[in-house]
This record gives C-alpha cells, structure tokens and sequence, in this order.
C-alpha cells in the first residue's frame, strides 16, 4: 500500500484511552458512574490499538535500518506497548464475572500510568514525523 495505515487508525486508541481515563479522573471527583461507557472505551481502545500496533510493525520493516532513528522508533514503539499492557490490564481489573464494575483504585492507577505511556508514544510518534519525516512526502 502506497499511503501508510497507522497514522489512520492510531487515532482510534488514541482517543478511546484519552477519554476513558479523563473518565475514570473525573468519577474521582464526581458521584456520577460511567462504568459501562469507560469500559466500552476501553475496550474499543484495546482492540483497536491492536490493528494500530500492526500496521506499526508493518512500517517498521520499511523504516527500521535508518540508523538515526532507530532508538527513536523502538522507544515509540515500546511506549506503546507498555500503553496498551497498562490499560488492558486496567480493564481487566474491572472485569468481574462477564460484567464491568466499578473501577477500584488500582484500575484507576493502571489507566493514569497508561496514560503517561501513551503520551510518551505519541512524543516519540510525532518526533519520528515532524523532525525526522519519517513516511512524509518531500517536495509537497
């Protein structure tokens, strides 16, 4: 394929994740319970962020021996590993019996470190596209 796919779906997990742990901060804060849609997001997020890492790895192979980049690339992707290990576990930790529930504190503190493991992905993301121009188009 001509144009790369995971500058496209990546938004996917990007967004569920974002907003699910937004979620889980604000039912800190607030009485209302959105147990099922926060659950719903992550999910979504954690499929999703499955086709994202496999297109991922399938630009890799195209990228992966540009020496300048290389570490740049494995922190990316590593960042986003740990991402989706954190909030697939902290869907798992609301998972009882086929039913979501409540998150308890560590399910809450597995989407916030989640969280900052997306955000240092999507540093490592937009530093391989906007400084180095990795898969961008010279001349346009």
């Amino acid at each position: 394929m001509k144009h790369p796919v995971h500058p496209l779906v990546v938004h996917f997990p990007i967004a569920c994740w974002s907003l699910s742990t937004l979620g889980d901060l604000m039912g800190i804060f607030y009485s209302h319970n959105q147990t099922q849609a926060i659950g719903f997001l992550l999910f979504i997020g954690c499929i999703s962020a499955i086709v994202a890492m496999t297109a991922g790895l399938y630009e890799i192979v195209k990228i992966k021996d540009i020496d300048p980049i290389s570490t740049t690339v494995d922190h990316h992707m590593y960042a986003a590993i740990i991402a989706w290990g954190f909030y697939s576990l902290s869907l798992y930790l609301r998972w009882d019996d086929h039913l979501l529930t409540k998150p308890t504190l560590w399910a809450i503190v597995t989407s916030v470190l989640g969280f900052v493991s997306l955000v240092f992905a999507g540093w490592y993301g937009a530093t391989l596209v906007y400084q180095h121009g990795v898969r961008v188009k010279k001349g346009l």
